[in-house]
């Protein structure tokens, strides 16, 4: 059964599977201009040559072919069930302006190991083979899918130009980086990045600080997305870095990034402190965040972690206690 929206005005029809979460709590009739939809704007021009990478069933293709109805945008999804409704929604949308590539994107062209769920299509990733937590535990149907690098893509369209590229790869961002050093490098878009503690290190074994200098080494400013208004944040110095990876990893499961190769105009910067004395008057906002969080895979995947937690936080506090005395 398809549904309505609205993204930056403009309305659209669309489908997804009928089983799948994140399908099922788009809201029929409703805007879904989200955060990052809200930053994006100002940094695609209507000529602008977009990269979507992680295009799932396109709503953020939609956005930027609304954004650039002069330019092109290149949106690869590899999931065959994502990529259907991928096309199916870029076709019934007249969005021509798109090309819908059924591939991954990595540091090399080849295959990648790919697992892709039913229950939540926007929540597919690949990972590496022989990873102790497999298909079964994942509840994925797993294949091997084709993949390609950035800068092998562009070499092959003959680009002239890439304006924008916009990565959600559930962790395997810094894979994508890595295949397209030539295009950065060159072309230098504004490129925005999903920034999630449990893909980097659950599924590509990479933890978030790392994954957060490599981001800073390719690109000289680095803003993070307010969760609600996508207000962008400066993270610069050492203490908004050390505030960042602890409120992503404690508060997680996702932040997104805009990362440019020239400065911007934003004096506010990344605070811990700033976040928790703001929560509060979030209201609906952060009710609407808690729910999104408790959709994802990640938040599902945790799940008998949190409970196993629950049952022992009791006990820890008691030994605590038991200690303290002790020592008195």
């Amino acid at each position: 059964m398809s549904k309505t929206v609205k993204i930056y005005g403009r309305t659209f029809t669309i489908s997804g599977g009928e089983g799948d979460d994140y399908y099922r709590h788009i809201p029929d009739g409703g805007d879904i201009t989200d955060s990052v939809m809200a930053a994006i704007q100002p940094h695609v021009k209507p000529d602008a040559v977009c990269l979507d990478v992680g295009a799932n069933i396109g709503l953020y293709s939609l956005g930027l072919s609304a954004l650039a109805p002069k330019g092109k945008v290149y949106a690869f999804e590899p999931s065959p069930s994502a990529y259907g409704h991928l096309r199916s929604n870029l076709a019934v949308n007249k969005a021509t302006n798109v090309d819908a590539c059924n591939l991954a994107v990595g540091e090399s062209t080849g295959t990648v190991h790919f697992h892709d769920f039913s229950f939540f299509s926007a929540g597919s990733f690949s990972s590496d083979e022989g990873s102790l937590l497999s298909s079964e535990s994942y509840g994925s149907q797993s294949f091997e899918a084709a993949t390609t690098t950035l800068d092998e893509f562009v070499a092959d369209r003959k680009l002239d130009r890439v304006d924008f590229v916009k990565v959600d790869v559930e962790g395997a961002e810094l894979s994508v980086l890595a295949g397209a050093e030539k295009t950065l490098a060159t072309y230098r878009p504004a490129t925005v990045l999903e920034f999630n503690t449990f893909g980097f290190t659950i599924h590509q074994s990479v933890l978030p600080q790392v994954a957060l200098a490599r981001i800073k080494d390719v690109f000289p400013h680095v803003f993070v997305m307010d969760r609600v208004d996508g207000a962008l944040c400066r993270l610069e110095t050492p203490h908004e870095i050390y505030e960042f990876l602890y409120d992503n990893g404690i508060h997680g499961p996702a932040d997104n990034m805009l990362c440019t190769f020239d400065d911007l105009p934003v004096t506010r910067r990344y605070s811990h402190l700033t976040a928790v004395i703001n929560a509060p008057y979030r209201g609906a906002a952060a009710l609407a965040e808690a729910e999104a969080m408790r959709r994802t895979v990640s938040w599902r995947l945790t799940a008998p972690l949190r409970e196993a937690r629950t049952r022992l936080d009791p006990v820890i506090t008691k030994a605590q206690a038991l200690k303290r005395v002790l020592k008195g």
